[in-house]
């Protein structure tokens, strides 16, 4: 139909029966949807139920989920103890690591002049045992 003589062509008996055939009949209605079908639907008052159901589900969820957030918050603070505890233990540990290496040293030193007096005290004993 693109040249403008087909624009009046005339319309036969078969252009019709095929036009026909593609349109919905009653029985393609029939099987579409029954009333046996529509028994399986949902009512609204079934609905409803299930709404009423599912606010109450819903609910119980978002409380179960609150306690869960208040475990937590509970949780953050006792960690924030723990961690207070150990940055004050791990302080008195490095102060106390600090004192022991001085103490060592300290401790190296004198033994170092004691090995000196007792050099000297016996050079001292040996001097007043030869007068």
């Amino acid at each position: 139909m693109s040249d403008a003589s087909d624009k009046h062509k005339t319309v036969t008996k078969d252009d019709l029966r095929n036009a026909v055939e593609k349109l919905t009949t009653k029985e393609d209605l029939r099987r579409f949807t029954t009333k046996d079908d529509l028994k399986r639907f949902a009512t609204k008052t079934e609905l409803k139920r299930v709404e009423k159901v599912l606010r109450q589900e819903i609910l119980r969820v978002e409380e179960k989920v609150e306690n869960v957030e208040e475990g937590q918050e509970d949780i953050k603070v006792s960690l924030v103890k723990i961690q207070n505890t150990l940055d004050g233990f791990v302080g008195t540990v490095d102060n106390l690591r600090t004192d022991n290496v001085v103490g060592a040293h300290h401790t190296r030193e004198l033994q170092v002049q004691v090995k000196e007096h007792e050099k000297r005290i016996k050079r001292l004993e040996s001097s007043t045992q030869a007068t």
